[in-house]
């Protein structure tokens, strides 16, 4: 499977499972909201993905946060009978002059990729960040470019409990031109809720086609925990016009 075009995309029924507070974030800001949980935290993760060509597709991923260190493992399925499997890591290091991001990932059909990402500064910051993969084939449901650079920047301070970012992913290896650039907006109104604006813009080349162009938004939101313990998190995806996905996938898990 090496491209996803899509026109509507609705990822629905994300279960999260903690025992505390967790992040949700995609590579380019997942370093800018790190949080210090309690020493152990998990989340599970269900997704239901419908695309333009009538594929359905289910992922489940299940997340354990410890201190500054976080692994994962996870499941792709479509109904064309498309299966991949995922593990990863990722190590968030204190800086002097901000935080550092670095992460692996392992996937069946031979899958190798890892990324690094800096945030230079405190309350307001700078992105920059690059991903790697051996270029096998990842079925990436974000739609970033992850052979890539990553650059924006961001702030806590500008609107309060708010957290805001404006950056891009860029393919610097595959000659492919596909960039997105994404403004997130991030507020939490009170201890264990959280709502998350994700918009976002996407052009260039899937496997040497025109290039095409699209326009999407996510919106995750996270509740506290409801009366059985558990805090539920629902996303709803959408793309507009004719959105492509990666080949290849990158080191971090986007699904956080």
């Amino acid at each position: 499977m090496t491209s996803l075009h899509c026109r509507a995309t609705l990822a629905l029924g994300l279960l999260g499972c903690s025992f505390a507070a967790h992040a949700e974030s995609s590579r380019g800001e997942s370093l800018a909201d790190q949080h210090t949980p309690s020493p152990l935290a998990y989340k599970f993760t269900g997704s239901l993905y419908s695309t333009s060509d009538d594929n359905l597709a289910a992922d489940f991923n299940l997340r354990a946060n410890l201190g500054n260190h976080a692994m994962w493992a996870g499941l792709y399925r479509s109904e064309t009978g498309f299966q991949q499997g995922r593990i990863g890591y990722e190590n968030s290091s204190p800086l002097p002059f901000g935080r550092l991001v670095s992460s692996a990932q392992l996937a069946t059909r031979g899958f190798v990729g890892g990324s690094v990402t800096a945030e230079i500064g405190t309350d307001n910051f700078l992105l920059l960040g690059l991903g790697r993969t051996n270029l096998r084939d990842y079925y990436n449901l974000t739609f970033d470019p992850n052979d890539s650079v990553v650059y924006g920047i961001g702030s806590r301070t500008l609107i309060p409990k708010t957290s805001a970012y404006l950056f891009s992913v860029k393919d610097n290896r595959l000659d492919t031109g596909q960039c997105i650039t994404h403004l997130v907006i991030r507020v939490e109104p009170k201890d264990g809720e959280r709502w998350t604006f994700d918009l976002f813009q996407k052009s260039g080349q899937v496997d040497g086609e025109e290039p095409v162009k699209g326009t999407g938004r996510a919106s995750p939101t996270t509740s506290p925990p409801t009366s059985c313990g558990l805090p539920v998190t629902l996303t709803s995806t959408s793309a507009s016009r004719t959105c492509c996905a990666c080949r290849a996938g990158s080191g971090s898990d986007h699904r956080r």
